[in-house]
């Protein structure tokens, strides 16, 4: 019984490229396509007799004379060999009895320089111990996706509160002179809280003023309680194997096309796509981006995050005052004025021979700011790769 002829656009071949995405966290430079091992598929028996002769080898064959059978027992060896091994007068994929439409399609003819029949499946590159085996007669090589970028965690730091300290604020009295000026002038800004006093004859007239706000007198001491660490510490976001087996294309499809394998079935982690793989960094062909990753061979990880510090320009100081007072030490039994930035005539409680002032320290603002904790360095890659996918046709079985 002679076999009908068909052109199809779509394979499915258990024993072409698989490529599976690796996952764990390794950085070592594993191989690339150079490692395929290409598996040619055997020469058919020559064309059987009977009317009917076949030419072709890419795209659908011509017949000319009378129908043929093949010859009893014989079919196509190699689906992807461009002949008519069993002498039916059908090529390849056009062999619907041999080349079964589940497992080959004519697909679109690879552009020049890319790799055809392989298959892509991608996993998290913390998933690597789960990555599934080349199926029988298939050979792999093991790529890399995704370098990971120099993201860090951010610094910690703390301020120790009791380590940092203000002055009060700065106060200027002219004795003798009741509109500060002139007279002798008494400057202080003091670093505790304390009474101040004359140690001599009280004058009988003066005035006052605060000219400057607390100031920091010990910014403080600053610990850093952490690392900055690596946000991502695997060098890569995925990782691909590749498996290949017979890398040629086979014929009895339209101009245009090429019969290659259908994606395997039944393995863990696989894209069920068609792909072509390059080594380079040369862009995906229209048609196959349904999946496009640019693929290395490996790298060395050179990225690291900065060191931790602190810094405690942040750290001011707020509030404080300065409080004339008529008795001496500072006793709030007489007459009391809060000195501001207005100029205040203190003559009235100088008027017992006796005075003091009151200097109340600021309070700390601001906190240390921590430094450092930034990415640098990155994944230095090596022996890029690119994978190009498309989905294959419909398969009419």
């Amino acid at each position: 019984m002679r076999k009908s002829r068909a052109s199809r656009t779509d394979v499915r071949h258990a024993g072409a490229l698989l490529l599976m995405v690796l996952t764990a966290g390794s950085c070592a430079v594993l191989s690339g396509l150079d490692d395929y091992e290409v598996t040619s598929g055997g020469q058919g028996a020559a064309p059987g007799t009977g009317g009917a002769s076949t030419t072709g080898t890419g795209s659908a064959p011509t017949t000319t004379g009378g129908g043929g059978g093949s010859t009893p027992g014989q079919h196509e060896a190699n689906c992807l060999d461009g002949l008519d091994d069993d002498g039916d007068g059908l090529i390849d994929c056009a062999d619907l009895e041999d080349c079964a439409p589940a497992d080959y399609e004519c697909a679109p003819t690879p552009p020049t320089g890319w790799t055809a029949n392989a298959f892509a499946g991608l996993v998290n590159f913390a998933e690597i111990d789960n990555l599934p085996e080349c199926p029988s007669g298939t050979t792999g090589a093991d790529f890399f996706a995704d370098p990971s970028a120099a993201s860090c965690s951010a610094c910690s730091c703390v301020l120790d509160p009791n380590s940092a300290s203000c002055f009060a604020p700065q106060f200027t009295c002219h004795w003798g002179s009741q509109n500060c000026s002139g007279g002798t002038q008494q400057v202080d800004a003091t670093d505790t809280d304390r009474c101040l006093q004359f140690q001599g004859a009280v004058p009988s007239t003066g005035s006052c003023r605060i000219t400057g706000p607390s100031t920091v007198r010990q910014a403080g001491t600053c610990t850093v309680t952490g690392a900055s660490t690596l946000q991502d510490p695997a060098p890569w976001g995925r990782a691909v194997r590749v498996c290949q087996s017979d890398t040629r294309q086979g014929g009895g499809c339209d101009a245009g096309q090429v019969c290659q394998p259908r994606p395997p079935t039944g393995v863990p982690g696989l894209e069920g796509l068609s792909c072509l793989v390059k080594e380079g960094t040369d862009g995906c062909d229209p048609g196959w981006t349904q999946l496009d990753v640019q693929l290395f061979a490996g790298g060395t990880d050179q990225r690291s995050c900065s060191a931790c510090g602190c810094n405690t320009s942040a750290v001011g100081c707020t509030g404080g005052s300065v409080t004339a007072n008529s008795r001496n030490e500072c006793v709030p039994e007489g007459a009391q004025t809060t000195l501001t930035t207005q100029c205040q005539n203190v003559t009235d409680a100088l008027a017992n021979d006796s005075f003091s002032l009151r200097s109340s320290l600021g309070t700390v603002t601001g906190q240390a700011t921590c430094t450092g904790g930034q990415g640098q360095g990155s994944v230095v890659t090596e022996g890029p790769t690119r994978l190009c996918c498309r989905l294959p046709s419909p398969s009419a079985n």
